[in-house]
């Protein structure tokens, strides 16, 4: 896959700090991203940087955050209303589409008519979309929830991370949503509600669950033991491989 500089430049930061954060919007990751990387991260797919550095996926840990997909939609639907939020921007081709949007269902007709989620803004595509990898399985080594920032923090900080700052802010655009409205959101965003429901019970998600193609415990934190997460799925995860853990950009 050719990269450009830029590109080139945000793999190489990512390498140096050690951890590849796959940033899904909508979900703290411009925060995450400033306290990791000092730049922001795009938002790219596990499978992109599969195919861009392989090398670097199997040689780094890498994480994500995911969000109650409810409260994730109303955050992205404030901001698409507002073509975009005060350091970022809908993207061109969205912009003027996503600002006529007077109510959560017509976001939602969008959604559903939607032939490919390409023809979605990354802000409405599946969270799940992001964590799958060119096989179809989750392939992240670490998922967790947002509202568990001890964990994330407590995962950071055994690799030597960023301490992290207004991870929660809360939204005071966030529209509110009938119950039909919700109905049809959880339906869009099942396999999201999976996800998160199986991640929001215990801080975090380890390759053994995810599916991963790692295998390894990554250095940083060990196998997940502790309420609603298998010791015997846990004891299945090989040792010995380490992934690389050095400092910030």
């Amino acid at each position: 896959m050719p990269l450009d500089a830029k590109r080139r430049e945000r793999l190489a930061c990512i390498a140096r700090a050690g951890a590849l954060f796959i940033h899904i919007p909508k979900n703290a990751g411009m925060s995450i991203s400033a306290a990791l990387y000092d730049q922001q991260i795009k938002h790219a797919s596990i499978r992109y940087y599969q195919l861009a550095a392989p090398d670097l996926v199997r040689r780094v840990v890498s994480f994500a955050v995911v969000r109650d997909p409810v409260a994730r939609f109303a955050s992205s639907l404030s901001y698409a209303q507002a073509g975009g939020g005060k350091d970022n921007a809908v993207s061109e081709p969205f912009r003027d589409r996503y600002r006529s949007f007077r109510t959560a269902d017509d976001a939602l007709d969008h959604l559903e008519t939607a032939t490919s989620l390409y023809q979605l803004d990354h802000i409405f595509r599946p969270q799940s979309w992001y964590l799958r990898g060119i096989d179809g399985a989750l392939a992240v080594d670490r998922i967790f929830a947002m509202s568990d920032t001890d964990a994330l923090q407590a995962f950071l900080d055994a690799g030597g991370g960023p301490k992290l700052r207004h991870l929660n802010a809360s939204d005071p655009r966030r529209p509110s949503l009938s119950a039909k409205q919700i109905d049809r959101i959880e339906r869009f965003y099942a396999k999201d509600r999976v996800l998160f429901d199986s991640v929001a019970g215990r801080g975090s998600r380890s390759d053994a669950q995810t599916g991963s193609s790692h295998g390894a415990t990554p250095p940083w934190q060990p196998p997940l033991t502790h309420s609603g997460a298998s010791a015997g799925a846990a004891a299945q995860e090989p040792a010995g491989q380490n992934k690389e853990r050095s400092g910030r950009c």
